[in-house]
């Protein structure tokens, strides 16, 4: 079990390196906590098939959660919701 899981969330742009989640984890392991960390928005692009089109037009649905999208759309984000509850439970912190 961790202590603490730190997520990166989508919206990501996918040609940039997010360091924060490794600094913060850095600095918290070196103050004796058990750290884990996940990128969510490489996860969702990697359910996107890869497609960096598709993942902008899928990652607008977390920014207007009322937005129409397309049935495809809806199945990459459901099955999102799932990959995410998922890890977390396998993955439970304190």
């Amino acid at each position: 079990m961790y202590d603490i899981v730190l997520c990166t969330l989508p919206f990501v742009n996918i040609d940039h390196i997010y360091s924060g989640p490794a600094v913060l984890k850095g600095a918290l392991v070196q103050h004796g906590y058990k750290v884990k960390t996940v990128d969510f928005g490489c996860d969702l692009f990697k359910l996107c098939n890869k497609d960096a089109e598709k993942l902008y037009k899928v990652q607008n649905y977390f920014l207007t959660p009322d937005k129409c999208i397309d049935p495809d759309d809806q199945l990459i984000i459901d099955s999102f919701y799932e990959f995410v509850v998922n890890f977390l439970k396998n993955n439970p912190a304190r």
